[in-house]
This record gives C-alpha cells, structure tokens and sequence, in this order.
C-alpha cells in the first residue's frame, strides 16, 4: 500500500530472549516474569526502561487490595523452561525480586 509504515519491531536484544512469542491476543496464558509492582507508575516506567534489552517490557496497571499498582511484566515466552532462562537476564539487569508468573 502506499503510504504505509513499515516498522522494525525486532530489535536484538543486548542479552538473549528465549522463545520470546508475541502476544496473540487469544487470552491464552502464557508465562511472563514480573520484575516488579509499584505504587508509583513513575518508579514502574524507570524499571521498564532498566530492563528494556531484556525483551519485551510492559507497564501493566492492577488494583491488588484497593490499591493501585504498576506491574512491570517481561514476555510472554512459550514455556516455564524459557521464562527462567530469562529470569538470570531481568535480574542481572537490576530486578532482584523479579520471578515467573502464569497469567
């Protein structure tokens, strides 16, 4: 088409990104690692951006007890297996409490 807008979505990571699979909207779980939950969406916008060569980061908002989180959340990836590979990447990169989630 004329006019569109190509895109370089893959980028290679500075560390590897183990069977890292694109969110494919279907509601499937998938394994992701939480590298943190703040209640500040600042401090949760920093960790994204610490992490960002770790793969794919997002800043995910949820109420846990009435109150509002951030949750920064890397993957999904296809496999347990590939999640804790990764998981030595994300805690290499700073986020020491970070762990594997199903969601």
């Amino acid at each position: 088409f004329a006019g569109a807008v190509t895109q370089n979505a893959l980028t290679a990571p500075a560390v590897p990104v183990f069977d890292a699979v694109p969110t494919n909207g279907t509601g499937a779980p998938g394994f992701y690692i939480q590298a943190g939950a703040f209640g500040e969406r600042s401090n949760a916008l920093s960790m994204q951006q610490q992490l960002a060569n770790t793969g794919s980061v997002v800043v995910l908002p949820a109420i846990v007890n009435g109150r509002q989180l951030w949750r920064v959340r890397v993957g999904p990836y296809a496999s347990d297996a590939d999640a804790r590979v990764a998981l030595g990447w994300v805690i290499s990169a700073g986020a020491a409490d970070a762990q594997v989630v199903i969601d």
